[in-house]
């Protein structure tokens, strides 16, 4: 029922206004010492009304970084992370979603300092709903401890609490257009 009612909500914000939204998520999270310090930068491409962190991954290219998007495995129900340069470089995956060819460069779970996370609403505590998949679940839970995670929202995405599973891993931070949630 939430996860309906707040893609819906999201889904209702003019698109001209997601952009500029969008935009300053983008600047709030390229301020951040986390991502400063980073090498190696995981983020997501995002579809319909998602908040879009297409200006983070340029600026992590810009500053030389290694950045790797998911590519999804449906058979298996897990999730990989692949370098990424270019648009040219991403094929449609399951849903319609864009993921980095299957020949790109895998990167393991280990080597990742900064995991920028989609989600239909963050906790102000960290906390994550998904789509229901559970492929960031599944992931999540192979990456090391220090590694920062990032949940981007716009702020009508985050709310006072969220139901919480045993295998849920928390965010170290959601970033809004006018936020940071610790």
């Amino acid at each position: 029922m939430l996860r309906e009612e707040m893609v819906q909500h999201r889904g209702q914000i003019d698109h001209l206004q997601r952009q500029l939204m969008d935009a300053e998520i983008a600047q709030n999270v390229i301020r951040l010492p986390h991502f400063e310090r980073a090498r190696v930068v995981s983020a997501y491409f995002a579809v319909q009304s998602e908040v879009d962190p297409a200006g983070i991954l340029a600026r992590a290219l810009q500053l030389g970084k290694v950045v790797v998007a998911p590519r999804v495995h449906p058979k298996y129900h897990t999730m990989t992370m692949h370098c990424v340069q270019l648009h040219e470089e991403y094929e449609m995956g399951l849903w319609n979603i864009p993921q980095p060819r299957m020949d790109a460069r895998l990167i393991a779970p280990h080597e990742i300092d900064v995991l920028i996370v989609p989600g239909v609403a963050f906790g102000k505590d960290g906390t994550r709903l998904g789509y229901g998949g559970g492929f960031y679940d599944r992931y999540l839970v192979k990456v090391r401890p220090d590694a920062v995670l990032i949940g981007l929202a716009y702020d009508l995405q985050v709310v006072d609490e969220l139901p919480v599973e045993s295998f849920d891993r928390s965010m170290t931070l959601v970033v809004t257009p006018t936020r940071i949630y610790e």
